[in-house]
């Protein structure tokens, strides 16, 4: 059955669509000349043709989530030094270390504990109270035997150094700590002055005890530059040698990627209670800054307790739970990590459980030598400073956000249809209309119903 339209209500939306702000279909609708109704039919099907496809192209490249990196060099009058671990190369220095290893040497069962003297040694002392692992190695005054920054001299003490425990390296010792020993967050340290005169410069003394009893491969001390804030564990170490001053000139890049989908990082790691891992809350109960590194290594950590019950300190920087000692044990930790190497663990098992920083800081640096004098051979002297107070800051930014896509899409369909949101608002106008004059005469026509079924009633006896 064909649909009848009154001509009441027919005129009534051939006026709103005439009144429409949009441009082809009220032309096509005013149009009495049969010749220019389709030249606007044909234009505006091709102008709506070209709409829909760069509308659809817009979608398209808002879901690509592509981004646009800006790389400035800005400047910093005061900016932040990063925190400095110090420690000897050499995991055991002391006269009480000797006697300690010696003493556990006799002990040794050579048929079941581990068969490397040095890893069994080190494994061993790992099982030691930590006053006790002190005793091992350098104590602060005697590992830094002086120290200034900006020309000012500083106090070498626990003021001003903390003590940070490495499984390789035993006893290190951090300048601009992020906590203080009673673990309250300082201030970090800023410097006015950049240049090599103004640098922290350190006097380290290397020198071990001459009867120590396992292999020296070689002497001097290890250091960790790395962001105020974060664990030395998160970069990779400066072997500094003895008899020679090391120079070391630091410059920053700051980079802040887009958290996803734009890119593979995750907004608010900063947060412990954003993500339910257990991974991520342990790093951040820790008394650093959360770094996805840190995590990957704790998760690797974790399976080797999982699998083997114990730890092996050449394969993790924690020391949580057990360490190994016997040697099926520590071939246990190898043959684990060999085959989760080749199961690609860390995208299968850790890279879910611990999310990625959108915000990092790395230094890049220059190093220069110069030897000293012949009576220093285990005296190594550092100087660590910023070039100048420039920095780079490398940033992502969405190429299309919401707001642009909504922006584009407006002015697609303005440029070929004429049309705009108030577009939009007329057509539901028009809807309304329709919907209010069908309302209207189905009232009248209810009313006129009722009129016809009363006579009826009245004449009924």
């Amino acid at each position: 059955m064909k649909l009848k339209i009154p001509k009441e209500l027919k005129d009534q939306i051939k006026e709103s669509i005439i009144q429409s702000t949009s441009h082809g279909i009220p032309r096509i609708v005013a149009s009495d000349n049969m010749l220019l109704r389709i030249v606007w039919i044909l234009f505006t099907i091709i102008s709506t043709g070209f709409c829909a496809y760069l509308i659809a192209d817009n979608i398209i490249s808002f879901y690509k989530y592509e981004v646009a990196t800006k790389v400035r060099q800005k400047f910093e009058l005061k900016p932040k030094f990063p925190s400095v671990t110090i420690c000897n190369v050499n995991f055991f220095t002391t006269e009480y270390s000797v006697d300690y290893m010696n003493d556990t040497f006799r002990k040794k069962d050579d048929s079941i504990d581990i068969s490397d003297n040095t890893e069994f040694i080190i494994q061993k002392s790992l099982t030691l109270s930590s006053n006790e692992i002190k005793k091992l190695g350098d104590s602060l005054n005697k590992l830094i035997i002086d120290g200034s920054i900006e020309l000012v001299v500083m106090s070498i003490s626990d003021q001003v150094f903390n003590y940070f425990f490495h499984p390789w390296y035993g006893n290190c010792y951090t300048y601009n700590p992020f906590r203080n020993g009673d673990g309250t967050i300082r201030n970090p340290k800023t410097i006015l002055k950049v240049g090599y005169i103004n640098s922290f410069y350190l006097k380290l003394n290397t020198s071990i005890a001459e009867e120590i009893p396992i292999p020296i491969r070689s002497q001097g001390a290890i250091i960790f530059i790395h962001e105020f804030g974060s664990s030395p564990f998160s970069v990779d170490s400066l072997t500094v040698a003895p008899g020679f001053e090391t120079n070391i000139a630091l410059q920053r890049t700051l980079t802040t990627m887009t958290p996803k989908p734009y890119s593979e990082c995750d907004k608010d790691t900063d947060n412990r209670d954003k993500y339910q891992s257990d991974l991520y809350k342990s790093i951040h109960d820790m008394s650093f800054n959360y770094s996805q590194k840190a995590c990957f290594d704790l998760c690797f950590h974790r399976e080797m307790i999982k699998n083997c019950s114990c730890y092996f300190y050449l394969l993790t920087p924690f020391t949580e739970g057990k360490a190994c000692l016997k040697q099926e044990e520590i071939d246990c930790t190898s043959d684990l990590y060999f085959d989760l190497m080749g199961k690609n663990y860390i995208d299968n098992i850790c890279k879910p459980l611990c999310p990625l920083e959108c915000y990092s800081v790395k230094y890049s640096k220059s190093i220069s030598f110069s030897r000293l004098n012949q009576d220093s051979k285990d005296i190594a002297e550092i100087n660590i400073y910023f070039e100048d107070f420039s920095y780079t800051e490398i940033e992502e930014n969405q190429i299309m956000t919401e707001v642009g896509l909504v922006s584009n899409i407006g002015g697609i369909a303005g440029l070929f249809l004429g049309v705009s949101f108030l577009t939009f608002v007329e057509i539901v106008a028009i809807c309304l209309d329709v919907f209010y004059y069908y309302m209207k005469q189905r009232k009248i026509s209810k009313r006129q119903q009722s009129k016809k079924i009363e006579p009826e009633i009245t004449l009924n006896p």
